[in-house]
């Protein structure tokens, strides 16, 4: 559930200027516009290196500001809930931040049930669940399209194979239907649409085995 970023509009050929504009002499500063437009390592397509690891607890309330930027108000969850999640399941409440700066950029969190997937699965936490609930997955708008979505999940699931205990069946999400494919890219394969009611959009059931 990753909101696209707007694609950047290139110029036609046409509108190039003729003749390059003239380097300014040494005694003159160069522009901000010039200075903003070098190379940052963090431009538009390119994925920073990253580094995958528990969320912490005094991380929650900056967790849930990205989470409100991420969502519908009638989706995303309140800061109580993320608390809720980070504090029953820390295994299954992962981060990414650029292996650089530290700097958040995104995290994964979930529960387990014993059950399909309902309101009550998303509001509880069974240790013993033979399912992984995923409830968020949720990438900074600044890194959206970069493929920051898939590396979480892939951290992600091997985690809650790896961490987890008793080793979970499956991990299950509810998608909008746009973002289907990423899932699928991600290993999840579509059920249908589901059940559960939360927000105006209808949701797609998507499922992965994980043993």
């Amino acid at each position: 559930r990753i909101r696209p970023l707007p694609g950047r509009r290139l110029l036609p050929a046409s509108a190039a200027p003729a003749t390059p504009p003239p380097v300014p002499p040494p005694d003159e500063t160069t522009p901000p516009a010039a200075a903003a437009a070098a190379p940052t390592g963090r431009e538009e397509g390119v994925l920073p290196k990253l580094r995958f690891r528990r969320a912490r607890p005094e991380e929650v309330p900056g967790l849930a500001r990205l989470e409100a930027e991420s969502y519908p108000v009638d989706e995303a969850a309140a800061p109580e809930t993320l608390k809720f999640r980070q504090g029953a399941a820390p295994e299954l409440f992962r981060v990414a931040e650029e292996a650089e700066s530290g700097a958040v950029v995104g995290f994964v969190c979930a529960t387990k049930t014993q059950e399909e997937l309902s309101h009550a699965s998303f509001t509880a936490h069974e240790a013993d669940g033979v399912t992984v609930c995923i409830h968020s997955v949720v990438v900074a708008p600044g890194m959206r399209r970069r493929g920051a979505a898939l590396a979480l999940l892939a951290d992600f699931l091997a985690v809650a194979v790896a961490e987890t205990s008793p080793p979970p069946r499956s991990a299950a999400l509810l998608s909008k239907e746009y973002l289907v494919p990423l899932y699928a890219k991600a290993g999840f394969r579509l059920l249908g649409p589901s059940p559960v009611v939360h927000g105006k959009d209808t949701w797609m059931e998507m499922r992965v085995a994980l043993r």
